[in-house]
Order: structure tokens, then sequence, then C-alpha cells
């Protein structure tokens, strides 16, 4: 990665913004198997970049929406506003108290419950929801059922009640 930052540094790319694969091979990968003892070529970089993309667009995905929630790049932590964490935790401890659900050896509710937020909330894939929180799709699977359940089961007191107001404008 500080390879790629230095030749973006220096000025390495060309006027569409990527590097070429004569100037991967001849300054990145010379360098990079020179440092690490290994035999990588431009394809194993492709595919690298390839995985970063992805990782890059899952967590713009995860913060395209407005709920307050963030990414420090610094710390490595999600950010919020103290009222956004509030409503959070406060769903959690409900999911938790009234409709059973439980922490499995694994996963928290709170890491399952922000599963299921992510792909309901943002229609993510499986794929995208496995990149972003560095689970197998079968615990991305495993996680959600169990959330949507306890949701049902809290549902009904969690709504409300329709007062036969209809707006001029939805």
């Amino acid at each position: 990665m500080r390879l790629l930052v230095d030749g973006i540094r220096r000025g390495w790319r060309d006027s569409n913004g990527s590097m070429t694969k004569t100037t991967v091979e001849a300054k990145i990968l010379l360098v990079l198997n020179k440092q690490l003892g290994c035999n990588k070529n431009y394809k194993h970089y492709m595919n690298r970049m390839k995985s970063l993309r992805k990782e890059y667009n899952s967590y713009s995905e995860l913060f395209r929406c407005s709920s307050g929630f963030g990414w420090d790049p610094i710390t490595k932590r999600f950010t919020a506003p103290d009222e956004a964490w509030k409503e959070y935790f406060k769903l959690s401890s409900i999911l938790r108290e009234k409709a059973g659900l439980q922490d499995t050896k694994f996963i928290s509710v709170e890491e399952m419950f922000a599963i299921f937020m992510l792909t309901v909330g943002q229609n993510s894939r499986y794929c995208l929801v496995k990149d972003t929180f560095k689970r197998s799709k079968f615990a991305i699977s495993t996680s959600f059922n169990p959330v949507l359940e306890a949701l049902l089961v809290i549902a009904p007191s969690q709504m409300v009640k329709p007062n036969g107001f209809v707006p001029m404008k939805i």
C-alpha cells in the first residue's frame, strides 16, 4: 500500500488516474518482490487492487446514507453522534430483553443488528456485507434471520398506531 501511495505522490499515474502495467511491473512489483522476497506479478497486483476497491466501496456504501454513522480512518472506528449510538444500543437491548435475541459464540447482538441494518437499510448483497464485517456468508446468513424474527416479535409494541390523519402530500 505504501508503495502505491508513494507512486501516486511521485506522479506515476497516467491521464486516466491509473498506473500502467509497465509502471507497476518496473516500479512497484520490482520493489515489493525485493522487500518481501516473493514473486508477485501483474495479475497478483490487479487481484489485490480489485479487493481493495471492493473494500473501499463497501465502506462507502455503508456510510452513504444520512444515518449519522461514519468511519474514522485514523482510529479505524465507527463514529456517530451520541443520539445515534443511544438509539442503536437502545434497540439492541430491546432485541435482547423483549425478543430474547442472544449473542452467539462469535457474534454479538449489536453486530447481528448492524449486519441486518446494512442488508435491509442499504439493500446490500451478502457479499458486500461479508466484506464489510469480515465474516463468512454463512455467518452473515445465520445472523440475519434471528434479527428478523426478533424484530417481528417486538414490532407490534414498537409501531405507532394510526390516528386516521392522512397528509395532503406524501
